[in-house]
């Protein structure tokens, strides 16, 4: 199940404002600014990504095993954003540096990675 699908039925009611709110609301995921005049994309919306965020950006306050569950960083959203914003106007040189630069490309995107992978894969296997 997706994380957001599970925020919804966790609310467990029928009110749809509510429900469109928390399935559009997205902590650790949007576009920071960095102080070498770059931008990041981030998108660690499933709990992998974001443990993998966390420790990478050293977020020592976010990791913590409630917010293992994806309804509880919805909760969090704002506080989140403020930590995630503070850590980003420093260079980022040498914070991911094990980590691919994946661009966008197109129908191209699953033969590129797969080379980069250096393995033969489906599109249904994770690409290391």
């Amino acid at each position: 199940m997706t994380p957001r699908i599970g925020v919804h039925l966790a609310r467990n009611d029928n009110d749809a404002a509510a429900t469109r709110r928390d399935v559009l609301t997205r902590p650790a995921y949007g576009i920071f600014a960095t102080a070498d005049e770059k931008h990041l994309a981030l998108a660690a919306l499933e709990t992998p990504f974001w443990r993998r965020l966390v420790k990478t950006l050293a977020l020592s306050e976010l990791a913590v095993p409630a917010l293992d569950e994806y309804a509880q960083r919805v909760a969090r959203t704002n506080g989140i954003a403020t930590l995630l914003g503070s850590r980003f106007p420093v260079p980022m040189q040498g914070m991911i540096d094990d980590s691919h630069i994946t661009p966008a490309l197109g129908e191209h995107t699953e033969a590129i990675l797969q080379k980069w992978a250096g393995t033969r894969q489906t599109s249904h296997d994770c690409v290391r």
